[in-house]
């Protein structure tokens, strides 16, 4: 007796096309967020209007180098493009940070950025990929938490638009995922909800010293 394939079988070369064609076209749209997110960001920089900070951008251009070769070991495939985009963007901020970035550097920064290198030599340790994102994203939110303080008490010094299209690009990074593993995913949305918190906080602190000022 023979088998019989049901539809699914049958159309399977096809859907696996398809799907293959849906994801790429998902991670160029998350990799243009990326590009989209940076213009805004450089313009209000060299504007003045916002000054990122320099421990965090150096730091996020670190990790996202780091993470997308993980990613990209991990078979996340067309989902780690956008990281490698990422990277480079992260590089140009960190520089123009140097010269045009915030001024006032506290003793929490300092141990915030210390210990979020301490996590990148501590990743330096570990062969295993998965406590490797582990420590990534630890380092990422230690390596964050300069930006959380100085934007808590100057909420109109960051460009809030740019946050927003972070945001998106990493929720498009996830539906373009070719593997979903406990690693890719855990990254993808760990970054999806930090940078939907932080627009919420510039939100409700602008609107809060709006009210005070009004």
């Amino acid at each position: 007796m023979g088998v019989t394939k049901t539809p699914s079988q049958h159309h399977c070369p096809c859907y696996t096309f398809l799907m293959f064609e849906y994801k790429v076209i998902l991670a160029t749209l998350a990799a243009l967020c990326e590009v989209a997110s940076n213009f805004p960001y450089i313009r209000d920089i060299l504007r003045g209007t916002t000054k990122p900070h320099l421990f965090t951008w150096f730091v996020w251009t670190l990790l996202t180098g780091i993470s997308f070769f993980i990613l990209v070991s991990e078979g996340a495939g067309s989902g780690a493009w956008v990281t490698g985009v990422t990277t480079i963007t992260c590089c140009v901020v960190a520089i123009l940070a140097l010269f045009h970035g915030e001024r006032h550097i506290t003793r929490s920064d300092w141990v915030c950025f210390l210990c979020a290198l301490l996590g990148i030599v501590l990743w330096k340790l570990t062969d295993n990929s998965f406590l490797t994102i582990i420590i990534i994203l630890s380092v990422d939110t230690l390596g964050f938490i300069p930006t959380v303080r100085k934007s808590f008490y100057k909420p109109y010094e960051e460009t809030l638009s740019a946050y927003v299209l972070v945001a998106l690009k990493h929720l498009l990074t996830f539906t373009a995922l070719q593997a979903y593993t406990p690693t890719t995913m855990l990254y993808t949305l760990f970054l999806f909800s930090t940078n939907t918190l932080f627009v919420s906080m510039l939100l409700v602190r602008r609107l809060h010293l709006k009210t005070i000022a009004e």
